[in-house]
């Protein structure tokens, strides 16, 4: 979203800015869940401003970088993440709540037999369940957004080249 004028230049937290920007595509009230490659934020906003918001406090548990060690580990590509997962019968319990050890946790379960499709399944799952940890601290309103370029490839919610 481009600003014109005097605003142009003013500097604001991300937050700010993540909640601007959702009022400005969205409208007035709603929450604004962001899975960023470093840390998750979400963000209540109401009549045009940001009232409440939450992020993850813990390394970067359930964010892009959480994926993109799925992604290392299992030699594919972000965008062929999501696609396999849907076709998971037996999602696998990711327990680790640190980016560090979840590559290793997945290889566990990859070396234990797991199909590679239930082990991406709990991945999402793990980085929905902490998204929903968050949006629970802030409350949810019934419009509700996304923004996040690596969560959203993993998914298949849009192409990026």
């Amino acid at each position: 979203v481009g600003v014109a004028g005097p605003e142009a230049h003013k500097s604001v937290t991300e937050i700010t800015g993540l909640g601007t920007g959702a009022v400005l595509l969205f409208g007035d009230h709603g929450t604004g869940i962001d899975v960023g490659g470093q840390d998750t934020k979400v963000i209540q906003f109401k009549g045009g401003r940001v009232v409440k918001f939450a992020r993850n406090d813990k390394c970067a548990a359930g964010t892009g970088r959480f994926l993109g060690a799925a992604s290392y580990a299992l030699e594919m590509s972000l965008s062929d993440l999501g696609p396999l997962a849907l076709k998971s019968r037996n999602p696998v319990r990711i327990t680790t709540t640190c980016t560090v050890f979840a590559e290793s946790e997945i290889i566990s379960h990859l070396a234990k037999g797991m199909l590679p499709e239930d082990v991406l399944m709990g991945v999402h799952q793990a980085i929905t369940s902490r998204c929903v940890s968050l949006a629970r601290r802030v409350g949810i309103h019934p419009a509700a957004r996304y923004s996040g370029k690596v969560f959203a490839k993993s998914c298949g919610l849009f192409h990026i080249t």
